[in-house]
This record gives C-alpha cells, sequence and structure tokens, in this order.
C-alpha cells in the first residue's frame, strides 16, 4: 500500500544523507530528510524475479514512537476541540423522517403527561390475532414462576403496581374486541445480586407470529441519544458531581387510544386452570423497537419547552443524559 508519493518538484526531499548497502541485489536502505527508506525488494528470494519484470520498490521506515504520537495529539485535540465545535446535525434516513415528523405532529400534553403516536410503518398494520402463540407463551412463564415462588409472587407485584399507577387496564370480558389486536408475550428476567428490583418483566415485541412481529410493523426512529463519551466528558468538568434518573421513563408516555389494543397481554396469577386475564398497555412499552427513539424525544422535547424556566435543567437532560440516567457537574455546592 502506498502511503505518499514524492514528485520531482520537490527534489530536495530525495536527498540522501546516507546509504546503507548490503550484498548485490540486496536492497539498498537510505536516510533522507524524511527518515530512512528502503529500495529494492527485502526478500532475496524474489529478486531475480522482480528485476526481470522491472518492478522496484521504495519502502519508508517510520518509527513506530512517531505513530504513538500522532495518535496521541489526535485523540488530544479530538478531546480538547469537543464541545467548542458545532454538533453535527443528526442525518436521518427516508424513513426517521417520516417517523420523527409523525412522532413530532402527534405529541399533546395530556393532563400531567405527554401523548404520542405509536411509529407504525402503515396507516393499518398487517398484524394477525396472535392470542394462540401468547397462551403457549404464557403456559412456559407459569412453568418457570412456579418453580420459582418467590420470583412468581414478585412478577405478580409488578403487574398489581401496573394497575395501581395507571400504566394498564384489564380487559372485560363484555368489552368489544378491536379490529387489530396483538398479544406481547412476557417472561422475568432475575437480577438478585441487585439492591432493588431483583425481577423484571420483558415484552417479547419480536416475537413472531405467522411470518410477522410487532416491531417489524414499527419504524425504529432515528437515533436520539447522546454519546456516552460526551456525557461523561461533562460529567468531569467540575468538581461536584450531580446524578439523577427518570423512573419508569417509557411508562411516563401515554399512547393513543386508538393503539392500545396491539400492546396487550395474557395473565392469570398462576391459577393455570382458568382463563387467562387480558391487560392493555396505556404506556409506551419497552421492548417496542420505537420505544427508546420515542422516549428520547419527549424528553428532549420537554426540556426544550421549559428551557426559559429551568436552564441548567433543560441543558442536563439534552446533553448530560444517557438513556434514562443524567450525569452532570457543577461548580459548587
Amino acid at each position: 500500500m502506498v502511503d505518499f508519493l514524492i514528485g520531482q518538484d520537490q527534489i530536495d526531499l530525495h536527498f540522501s544523507k546516507c546509504d546503507v548497502k548490503g550484498d548485490p541485489r540486496e536492497p539498498v536502505v537510505r536516510l533522507g530528510p524524511l527518515g530512512w527508506s528502503c529500495i529494492g525488494h527485502p526478500d532475496r528470494r524474489t529478486i531475480a524475479k522482480e528485476i526481470e519484470t522491472n518492478l522496484a520498490y521504495t519502502l519508508f521506515c517510520r518509527p513506530r514512537v512517531f505513530d504513538e504520537i500522532n495518535d496521541s495529539l489526535k485523540r488530544f485535540w479530538e478531546i480538547e476541540t469537543l464541545g467548542t465545535q458545532k454538533s453535527k446535525p443528526c442525518i436521518m434516513t427516508v424513513e426517521e423522517k417520516i417517523d420523527f415528523e409523525k412522532v413530532n405532529q402527534s405529541l399533546v400534553h395530556a393532563g400531567e403527561r405527554y401523548q404520542e403516536a405509536v411509529s407504525w410503518k402503515s396507516d393499518c398494520p398487517t398484524l394477525p390475532n396472535n392470542i394462540e402463540m401468547a397462551c403457549s407463551r404464557l403456559k412456559n412463564t407459569e412453568k418457570r414462576l412456579l418453580r420459582q415462588p418467590i420470583v412468581g409472587q414478585e412478577y405478580n407485584q409488578i403487574i398489581l403496581s401496573y394497575l395501581d399507577k395507571g400504566y394498564i387496564h384489564k380487559i372485560k370480558e363484555t368489552d368489544k374486541e378491536p379490529p387489530i389486536v396483538w398479544y406481547l408475550p412476557h417472561f422475568p428476567v432475575c437480577r438478585p445480586e441487585r439492591m432493588t428490583t431483583k425481577t423484571r418483566i420483558v415484552f417479547d415485541a419480536s416475537a413472531k407470529f405467522q411470518g410477522t412481529s410487532l416491531n417489524e410493523e414499527l419504524y425504529a426512529g432515528p437515533k436520539l441519544q447522546n454519546g456516552l463519551f460526551d456525557v461523561l466528558l461533562r460529567f468531569n468538568r467540575f468538581p461536584v458531581a450531580v446524578a439523577c434518573d427518570v423512573s419508569k421513563m417509557h411508562l411516563q408516555i401515554r399512547i393513543l387510544i386508538e393503539d392500545r389494543s396491539k400492546f396487550r397481554y395474557l395473565l392469570r396469577n398462576l391459577e393455570v386452570l382458568r382463563k387467562p386475564d387480558i391487560y392493555e398497555f396505556e404506556r409506551v412499552v419497552l421492548g417496542d423497537a420505537s420505544a427508546p427513539f420515542r422516549a428520547q424525544y419527549v424528553s428532549q422535547e420537554n426540556a426544550r419547552i421549559y428551557q426559559k424556566e429551568f436552564r441548567h435543567a433543560s441543558t442536563t437532560v439534552c446533553k448530560s443524559t444517557y438513556m434514562d440516567d443524567s450525569l452532570d457537574s457543577v461548580r459548587d455546592n
């Protein structure tokens, strides 16, 4: 691979300060203004062949320490200029622009929280009724919970807390079924080493039925999340650290009423001999492919709306937040 070519217009760079010769037909090592170079082919076994084809080689020998210095300086200037340069605009694909505009136009402040549309790829998603698959997955989850009674109790407590906080509601048998419904399989993820929330419920929006899944009908949306490196640099600016997070970030955002029937799931509190109850989400579900974008959009848009009133908090949300965790620093208390 050629690193650079020195033309005859730079004749001073061809000057040789010292030549070191070997045996006949072996390469010549030459010290020039730019450092050491090797002319010829270093492999003696192919010298005759190379001469026959009239090929010549010039190898520039750059000391490794120069590479290390160059990389260190480059990294230094990248860090030094971070924050002084204007941020690059988010370059979106056509699909991402469509999704962004849809969420932007649908966003409203409904009561105590925001409400937005789900990022469907089409106005009428092609989702078959997958209750058969959801029932099968529910049985597998119940078998695991019955083997782990403590996990089963925590599982039910989480569902009860969802009901109390209005994240979900129970569907009545007398309720009319919408034209399109989709049931989310779910299962527990256990983290016994954690001090709090040792059991978490995962809703599987990627589960397929009849060749499709909920996530395949959704736009993922553009990436609005800050880079972790940028967040950590801002965190190290000043001596006093500030850290916080948004509790149940996705579940703080409402979805439109007409979208909720696609975010149902089955549960029967381990009473395996009866018909499962049907629950429906009213909030954004973590596991939905578009959830990270929609949550970030709402968080940043809310910060921009209240920028004048809460200037420092707004800056922290927009520049010092990674996922749902904010890490910032201030000069003093």
